[in-house]
């Protein structure tokens, strides 16, 4: 029986193992970004659905000119959205594919994205936050109900619109704050500059 000892491994010569986060994050990354861009392109057809719904309280009987108030600023608000989001989708989306195909470029894409994704999604929710008061008004106004009716709806409503705020906040910021962290990592640094 031979008890003689293998030879000594060189670990040079061992295969490198592909580490699945860059591919799993891409294509988390490209899905979203995809997802993004798809949605900026629908934001006129939900501009229109709204300007047609406030078309409808106006036929009962709500302020024709707070009407077309809040459908000037959700129409700039639109543009605004589907360039912002439309550019974010297209960043986030070729930052999930250049992750997959593991090239450094990948980092300084989502690194970007995340930090322009924070910044424009925080702005977009304020400005969202400032429309469903004056939406709320209007349909307030057209319903014809009594003042004190219409404070405990406001009220009911700041509630909700304010706990879905806060969720889709932390929704938005998810995948920016997590790309920034993982991705400011030593290991991962590490790794991106092998590529």
């Amino acid at each position: 029986m031979n008890t003689s000892e293998p030879p000594p491994i060189d670990p040079s010569q061992l295969p490198r193992s592909k580490a699945n986060w860059s591919r799993t994050i891409g294509i988390i990354a490209l899905i979203f970004g995809s997802l993004g861009f798809l949605g900026a392109l629908a934001s006129p057809f939900t501009f229109l659905v709204a300007k047609h719904s406030m078309k409808t309280l106006e036929s009962q009987g709500a302020d024709p000119d707070r009407i077309a108030d809040y459908v000037d600023r959700l129409g700039g608000l639109t543009v605004y959205s589907a360039i912002g989001l439309g550019i974010l989708g297209v960043l986030l989306a070729l930052g999930g594919f250049k992750l997959i195909k593991r090239r450094p470029v990948a980092s300084i894409l989502l690194h970007v994205w995340a930090a322009l994704k924070i910044v424009l999604g925080s702005y977009l929710q304020y400005r969202n936050w400032s429309l469903v008061k004056l939406q709320l008004d209007i349909q307030n106004s057209a319903t014809g109900i009594s003042e004190s009716a219409a404070q405990i709806t406001e009220k009911i409503t700041t509630v909700i619109v304010g706990v879905a705020s806060v969720g889709g906040i932390l929704w938005m910021l998810a995948l920016p704050v997590f790309l920034l962290i993982w991705l400011s990592r030593r290991k991962i640094k590490a790794e991106i500059r092998e590529w």
